[in-house]
């Protein structure tokens, strides 16, 4: 995928970039981690139509640079997310977040109640990181930060870890747009990732605070999620009173490049309801 021009937002002495296209009702998106904005692309295209789409790079990845000094959790970062909102100017928005971007979506809807008008979260669990898996992402973050690159056995087992085994044969659009970010992570960005990382995977536990979620929120989950299973989403379905859970047959993490059309179209109906 081709990167549109980005715009820039200076926020704690560094630079956030976000696209910002179409015109309507705002929504906000959220990608996943290690990825771009761009992994946004097909909803981006479909939804501009009739909605503002903005899409801020997380801190470290694609355009935006590193860390603020003073953003050391999920929740510092929706507070950042809050200021460019503000410095938007924009007072009501929906959030859409897949994977680490559905987790500060979360953290977002809490932070601005009267803000956020719904909620999407995909392929996510906004519980702790199981100390297993943790532990396995912090060690390969290390691998990754002194390295200075993503090395091929842990690129091809993230390709594989987010893609469905239809997506591995038959999407290669999806494919190769995950390939293709991952390789182009820069020996300075690998560092700025697995710092950013930190952020994801020592995240607090926000389940018991869902409960406070007042506004409509959508869940969805590949069936074949490898990232986060549709056991997770139900466990959230079950804390948020308001939620409604949709679980896609022979997707994996990456279900809004995996089955574009219907996650743009169920986007349109959830969000016009």
């Amino acid at each position: 995928m081709t990167r549109k021009k980005m715009k820039e937002f200076e926020h704690n002495g560094r630079i956030m970039s976000f696209l910002d296209e179409g015109e309507g009702p705002v929504i906000l998106f959220g990608h996943d981690y290690m990825l771009n904005s761009e992994m946004w692309r097909p909803q981006i295209n479909r939804l501009k139509q009739h909605y503002r789409c903005i899409v801020p790079d997380f801190w470290g990845h694609g355009e935006s640079e590193s860390l603020p000094a003073n953003t050391k959790s999920l929740i510092d970062y929706a507070k950042d997310i809050k200021c460019l909102v503000e410095h938007l100017s924009i007072d009501r928005f929906s959030v859409v977040g897949l994977g680490s971007g559905a987790i500060w979506a979360a953290e977002l809807a809490l932070l601005s109640p009267t803000n956020v008008e719904k909620l999407v979260l995909m392929g996510t669990f906004i519980g702790y990181e199981p100390e297993i898996t943790r532990d396995r992402y912090l060690d390969t973050l290390k691998v990754v930060a002194a390295e200075k690159h993503i090395p091929a056995e842990i690129h091809d087992n993230i390709v594989k870890q987010r893609l469905s085994t239809r997506a591995l044969k038959a999407l290669p659009q999806a494919k190769e747009y995950l390939e293709n970010t991952l390789a182009q992570v820069s020996a300075e960005r690998a560092i700025w990732v697995s710092d950013a990382g930190q952020l994801v995977f020592n995240r607090r536990d926000i389940t018991d605070d869902a409960s406070q979620f007042n506004l409509p929120v959508l869940l969805m989950v590949g069936a074949e999620d490898r990232v986060h299973s549709p056991l997770e989403a139900q466990l959230m379905r079950d804390e948020i009173s308001q939620s409604q859970l949709v679980v896609l047959p022979q997707a994996g993490h990456l279900i809004n490049l995996e089955s574009p059309l219907f996650v743009s179209d169920t986007l349109i109906s959830f969000l016009s309801e």
